[in-house]
């Protein structure tokens, strides 16, 4: 049976190590952005875009502002939590373009009956590439009403699956969470690509 599951893409961050809508910086004439779309498009056709800008209006999905400004990603977590169709949404960053179709069909998988799912890859989570439940919103906006911003600390108060990603499985990538934040993340990308 198909799971019926929403996407939020988090692109409201400022780029500010990157100089530029880091967002928008093209591999292989796609944006990062671009990428990440077309991956999630093939689990849902609920996609929204977390932003507070309009430079993504070439996307043809939803896009919704923050309501609490300065508080980072756990912010745009919330707003898109706060307008998906289905009860539960794949969230991921705008600047993780190595992700592959294959590890977030592996996520999806997997979070069934839990609030949130997401990965660990050297001992390190990534938050923002997981799926997180609707009925986590009051939790979210208790935590920014006492400015505590850490997804992590997020993480702490719920139900959730941690998946191990290491080269045990078959789709691994040493790159895969390839983060681009700064100009020398995407010479990167690109020396990467070619």
């Amino acid at each position: 049976m198909e799971t019926l599951i929403s996407a939020v893409i988090l692109a409201g961050g400022k780029s500010s190590r990157m100089g530029e809508n880091k967002a928008l910086l093209k591999i292989n004439n796609l944006s990062l952005i671009e990428k990440i779309y077309n991956i999630v498009a093939i689990f849902t056709n609920d996609i929204i875009i977390s932003c507070n800008t309009e430079e993504y209006n070439f996307l043809k999905s939803r896009k919704v502002h923050d309501l609490h400004h300065n508080c980072g990603a756990i912010s745009g977590i919330l707003a898109g939590l706060q307008q998906i169709k289905y009860q539960k949404s794949l969230i991921i960053s705008c600047d993780v373009p190595l992700v592959n179709e294959k590890l977030i069909n592996y996520i999806i998988s997997n979070s069934k009956n839990y609030e949130a799912t997401v990965v660990k890859h050297k001992n390190f989570l990534e938050p923002l590439i997981g799926v997180y439940d609707k009925q986590i919103i009051n939790i979210i906006e208790n935590q920014i009403s006492n400015k505590d911003y850490s997804i992590n600390n997020l993480l702490k108060k719920l139900n959730i699956n941690i998946l191990t990603i290491d080269a045990t499985i078959d789709f691994y990538e040493e790159n895969l969470f390839l983060n681009i934040n700064t100009p020398q993340d995407y010479q990167k990308l690109i020396d990467k690509k070619n």
